[in-house]
């Protein structure tokens, strides 16, 4: 399960099997949030996931393309992307609704970074700094093989 928590307050997972998603969403309290994609909104796993978060008392995001969908019906907050195009390239629908979809991804995410606390933003700028002192090492002409 790919998790990523550098101690800036959050701890986020991004599961890309159902039998984890489920497993997952089992567990979640109401201090928690469940984000779904699904443009049709349709999705049978994707519903039972986000309906089973929703019933745990988390948070639930839905990303679609459909309100009135079945995922939407257990969202707590919905956020629909409808992107138009005209009818010759209906389709490559799918295509441009994944990048609305990116769009809000990271939308959310830029809005999640601005409201971290100072001590996060802090501890994110010194990570950034670390890197960057690793990629100026690495470029250095001292470290560059003859």
């Amino acid at each position: 399960m790919p998790e990523m928590n550098l101690n800036l307050g959050l701890s986020v997972s991004w599961l890309p099997d159902i039998a984890n998603q489920l497993a997952s969403a089992s567990l979640l309290a109401s201090q928690d949030v469940a984000m779904a994609f699904s443009y049709a909104g349709e999705t049978r796993a994707t519903v039972k996931a986000l309906s089973l978060a929703h019933q745990q008392g988390a948070t639930t995001i839905a990303i679609t393309g459909n309100p009135h969908s079945s995922v939407a019906r257990y969202a707590d907050i919905k956020l629909v992307v409808t992107p138009r195009e005209p009818a010759a390239f209906r389709r490559n629908l799918r295509i441009s609704a994944r990048i609305a979809m990116l769009g809000l991804v990271d939308i959310i995410y830029l809005g999640l970074f601005n409201a971290l606390d100072e001590v996060a933003l802090d501890k994110m700028e010194s990570i950034l700094h670390q890197l960057g002192q690793g990629d100026e090492q690495s470029m250095s002409p001292a470290s560059m093989p003859e």
